[in-house]
């Protein structure tokens, strides 16, 4: 079977399953970068319409923009973005949801450094198991409150052509949920005395919580949320992780990193208490909410509930 013919074999059901006909393909390059035009058919009158990276500018008869958005973005991440040869052009297909547009294959990379202006030397990401969850994410609010588009990631190919993707036009892509943040445009508020208390309520929590965490520190993303995780050195989150367990593949045992936002009433309840079981719990808390709102799962589901019931009923 010849490299066309798998092509075609991979692309046919993705785009049949996205309600349009495969009429056909041609390589724009040499056959082995699998850079291809990719002819579909949504009309009774038979237009056809091309999805490579010019139907940005252009539509026609039958068949849309949007259209040729998704059907684009959901090929895009069948071809070759390793290619550096082909990997802008790749890039320039691929469509997502975002902040201000919630609708699958809305955005595109141009878009968003178009709306972002020239003050915004960053694009923005987030990660997730759904657009639900992604767009209810804690990682999410010191951008909103700054009026930060932030592009909203939850297919699962997504992790992958991000290891290969690191900038665009210029602009490097950056995770909001990473380690090293701060927010743009962000002004320091904190005072010494602040940033010394909430430095000591960290070292105190990373104590309480022990080999269940690797560092906790005070957060400059949460505004309304108590607690987040947030990515390693490493930059690999919960996601990636059981990814390429789920893969086969070995996987460094690392501890989560977590945030606490000092000025949530939940932390400064902890704070404020001298009794080490009711810190304890409270911590435990803190660590339990910011991993289910991360999408991971509970090693202690029942101990978690309990916890709830107890410090409820204080």
């Amino acid at each position: 079977m010849s490299v066309q013919e798998d092509l075609v074999r991979l692309i046919r059901p993705v785009v049949e399953q996205l309600g349009y006909e495969f009429v056909g393909l041609e390589y724009l390059s040499n056959p082995k970068n699998r850079l291809v035009r990719i002819y579909i058919d949504r009309s009774d009158d038979g237009s056809v319409d091309s999805s490579d990276d010019s139907s940005e500018n252009r539509e026609p008869d039958g068949i849309s923009v949007d259209d040729c958005a998704k059907v684009s973005h959901e090929v895009s991440a069948l071809l070759d973005v390793e290619d550096p040869d082909n990997r802008d052009r790749i890039a320039r297909l691929l469509r997502f949801a975002s902040t201000r547009e919630r609708s699958p294959g809305s955005v595109s990379l141009a878009t968003y450094l178009e709306r972002a202006g020239e003050g915004q030397d960053t694009i923005w990401y987030l990660t997730g198991d759904s657009l639900e969850q992604t767009s209810a994410s804690p990682h999410l609010e010191a951008f909103a409150a700054a009026g930060l588009e932030v592009l909203l990631l939850s297919d699962p190919i997504d992790p992958w052509w991000l290891a290969h993707l690191h900038e665009f036009e210029g602009k490097p892509l950056k995770s909001a949920a990473s380690g090293q943040f701060e927010v743009p445009g962000k002004s320091e508020q904190a005072t010494a005395d602040d940033s010394t208390e909430a430095d000591a309520l960290c070292e105190r929590i990373a104590g309480l919580l022990g080999n269940r965490v690797g560092k906790v520190r005070a957060s400059r993303r949460l505004v309304d949320s108590a607690s987040c995780l947030v990515e390693g050195a490493d930059g690999m989150n919960l996601r990636m992780r059981r990814m390429l367990r789920q893969a086969g593949q070995a996987v460094p045992d690392l501890k989560p990193e977590l945030e606490i936002n000092p000025g949530h009433a939940l932390v400064k309840r902890l704070a404020a208490t001298e009794d080490e079981g009711l810190a304890r719990e409270l911590s435990e808390l803190l660590l339990d909410q910011a991993q289910l709102l991360d999408g991971g799962e509970l090693a202690d589901p029942a101990g978690f509930v309990r916890r709830v019931n107890r410090l409820l009923t204080i």
